[in-house]
């Protein structure tokens, strides 16, 4: 009933126990920090239903993102763009959610692991340094990953390394 929708105190018991209640809320309720936090910690996809505002609230975004990394999808632009709240997600699931990050925090994370980047750092430096070169680069896969791991076995060719094996 739209009663039940609009009473406060329904609705945080609801949302407490089933974060997506937070869809059958009152628009008052979907704006109410308070509602919305208890929403999101419980499911962090809940951040869907909430009102532009608090999707771009970091306190809110932060709780949703760190119980559902796919939270970030559904966040403002702006936090969409914050490093922290991207790591936030990232921690939880490196997966799939960078693509819902914004394409300038996309490009300042991926830049280390770029192609051209990647080729550079292989061409300047030392076999023995492998390591450096592939951290971090076997979560982009296809063809960064080939590349890598195509300089790591010229290197073993050339018994500059010992294989892993």
């Amino acid at each position: 009933s739209t009663e039940l929708r609009a009473d406060r105190e329904v609705v945080l018991a609801a949302v407490q126990q089933n974060g997506d209640a937070l869809w059958y809320a009152s628009t008052k309720l979907r704006a109410d920090r308070e509602v919305v936090l208890a929403a999101v910690r419980q499911c962090g996809w809940a951040l869907k239903y909430a009102l532009p505002e608090l999707k771009a609230n970091r306190e809110v975004v932060l709780a949703a993102v760190r119980q559902d990394d796919r939270a970030l999808k559904w966040a403002s632009t702006e936090l969409r763009a914050d490093r922290e709240v991207v790591l936030a997600a990232v921690q939880q699931n490196f997966g799939l959610v960078l693509e819902d990050a914004s394409r300038e925090l996309q490009r300042a994370l991926f830049e280390p692991f770029s192609p051209a980047t990647l080729a550079n750092r292989m061409y300047t430096t030392r076999c023995f340094d492998v390591d450096q070169v592939i951290r971090g680069t076997l979560v982009l896969g296809g063809g960064a990953v080939a590349m890598v791991f195509g300089w790591m076995f010229g290197c073993i060719n050339r018994g500059e390394i010992l294989p892993p094996f």
